[in-house]
């Protein structure tokens, strides 16, 4: 199980070079279903 944080979700929707890079490549090599992403609330 992986848990995505903000900063993840920043990098994948801003799709910023180098470090958008290093998550894909890393998130492929796993299965999807292992991934969350938490829901923060104020």
């Amino acid at each position: 199980m992986f848990l995505l944080d903000t900063d993840h979700l920043v990098i994948a929707q801003q799709q910023a070079e180098p470090e958008y890079g290093r998550l894909v490549a890393r998130v492929r090599q796993h299965s999807p279903a292992d991934f969350y992403v938490s829901i923060v609330s104020s």
